[in-house]
């Protein structure tokens, strides 16, 4: 068996995702595809849990549909969450609870959607148009999902400014299994 986790090891080094593969939007579903084929899992997870943010505001307005891609992970348990991507692709069928929260900046709007594969299953709004101060927002959903469906946060409408997320106040998106 040791040359089988040899030949293993190097199919997945050869998956790594590449720079290039993000500067150039690349799907990475295939790659992740490869990885459960070479390395199918066991057992489900006992705790499926995530937590993720941006590190800082978007660099300016954003297109509808555009996926947020939320960069700094320091939760996840179960691996469903990916950086790269932004979405969160479900280890195990279940009720879970998913939580996003989001701010404006002062004279901007943001309308964000929580995605099941294509199925808007929750939606929020941060309206600060007519303000000069920042709006904030939190959604909150309890949903059934079955293993491999992904859950995401994107913009519903494009935004009229950036999104924002300081150290005092994170755009942050968050899931976890209940049963």
């Amino acid at each position: 068996t040791n040359s089988s986790n040899n030949q293993i090891n190097k199919n997945i080094d050869e998956r790594k995702v590449t720079e290039s593969d993000i500067k150039n939007n690349i799907s990475l579903e295939r790659k992740r595809k490869d990885y459960v084929t070479i390395l199918p899992s066991t057992s489900t997870p006992s705790v499926i849990a995530f937590h993720a943010y941006l590190s800082k505001d978007s660099s300016g307005p954003l297109g509808a549909h555009h996926i947020l891609q939320f960069d700094v992970v320091p939760l996840n348990r179960g691996n469903g969450y990916n950086v790269f991507d932004g979405i969160f692709i479900v280890p195990a069928t279940g009720t879970y609870v998913f939580t996003w929260s989001f701010m404006s900046e002062g004279h901007g709007r943001v309308d964000t959607q929580l995605m099941k594969n294509a199925d808007i299953i929750g939606t929020r709004y941060a309206d600060s148009l007519f303000s000069t101060v920042w709006d904030f927002a939190t959604g909150t959903v309890v949903t059934e999902v079955n293993q491999g469906d992904h859950v995401y946060v994107r913009l519903g409408l494009a935004s009229t400014r950036r999104v924002r997320s300081i150290p005092e106040s994170r755009t942050t998106f968050s899931g976890w299994l209940l049963s």
